[in-house]
Order: structure tokens, then sequence, then C-alpha cells
């Protein structure tokens, strides 16, 4: 077997490690070039906005559907991703609700960033000993008990604050429904979040 032989044979007997292989290599090179590749995107979209617009129209169906694959992949991938959507959703609604304007993203209500937010849902799965596939992102004080006319008293009142949020299992979410938090319940959060504060920020 010659040179060019083998080489065919073993691209093909690889393909799906070569595959990786590239995909670590470009994640590498993105990571270490990612303020330059961001201004040669942005230049390129400042230089063809016609030509990118023109596209957008003539392939909405198919860019819709990539957008959905793409957002979902993501969101069964990428727990900071994942919580993010959770948190912005639960928002969302209370604002639409409310017929309250947002004008701020959803993770500065939070206060923490997403790395910092995860270690503190983790937190709290594995002192409960909840299963992380099982859970829901539950208000302490519930969304509905606070009167915010305006997007400055739900920061104000720290209604969507990390201090505010814990996971419990799915079906005490649904059995608690808006009721406020008992006693011990207050205690036990102020208490974790002492020590979270302490150990991890």
């Amino acid at each position: 077997m010659d040179v060019k032989e083998y080489q065919k044979k073993y691209r093909e007997l690889n393909k799906e490690k070569r595959k990786e292989i590239n995909k670590k290599h470009k994640l590498e090179y993105y990571y270490r070039n990612k303020d330059k590749i961001k201004k040669q995107r942005k230049k390129y979209r400042e230089k063809n906005k016609e030509k990118i617009k023109e596209y957008r129209k003539k392939n909405k169906e198919k860019i819709k559907e990539y957008n959905k694959k793409y957002m979902k992949k993501k969101y069964n991938n990428n727990d900071n991703f994942r919580l993010s959507m959770l948190m912005r959703c639960r928002l969302n609604n209370y604002l639409r609700k409310k017929n309250i304007r947002k004008n701020d993203s959803s993770l500065s209500l939070i206060g923490l960033n997403p790395d910092k937010f995860r270690e503190w849902i983790e937190y709290n799965l594995d002192l409960d000993n909840i299963n992380d596939n099982e859970y829901h992102l539950d208000h302490i004080n519930p969304l509905s008990l606070f009167k915010c006319l305006t997007y400055k008293d739900i920061k104000k009142n720290k209604v969507n604050h990390w201090t505010n949020i814990r996971p419990i299992p799915m079906m005490d979410n649904i059995l608690k429904s808006n009721r406020e938090p008992t006693y011990n319940e207050k205690l036990l959060t102020e208490i974790r979040v002492f020590i979270f504060r302490r150990d991890f920020l």
C-alpha cells in the first residue's frame, strides 16, 4: 500500500476522531483570537448589510430551523444557558402579566454571573440531595406576592435576585403554588446565603 492509499484509509477509519480534533482546534483558535474574530465579523456585517439582508429573506425557514436546533442543543448541553433561559422566561411571563416594560438584562437582576448562579443552584441541589434533572427553580418569596409596578420596583425588591431563588423538586413546587415561605424556610435560606457568600463569592 502506497502512502496516499494509507492516508486515505486512515482518514476514512478515523473520520469521527478527526472531526473531534478539528472541532477542538477550531475552538482553541477561536478563544485565542476571540477579539480579532469579533472585529472581522462586525466589519463583514457592516460591509455586506444588503447581502446579509437578502440571504435572510430568501432563507427565512432554513435559518429558523437552524436556530431552533441550535437553541435546543445549547439548552440541553449548557447548564449556564439553560438556567439563564429558565429565569428569563419566568421573568418575562411575570412582566407581561404586570404590563411592565423591561429595560435591563434578566441576568442583571439575579446579581451573579452565570457561572456563580449555576454554583448556587448546584450548592442547593447537593445539600437537598435533589436529582439535577427533576427540579424547578422556585422563587422563595413568590412573584405574585410582590406589589411591583415598575422595573425599578423589581430591582429594588430583589424579586429575581439569586437570594430569592432555589431549586426544589418539581412536585414540591407545584404543590407550593404561591405560598409564602415558612419561618424555617426563611431561616434556612438566610444560613445558606451567608455560607455561600462566605465560601464562594
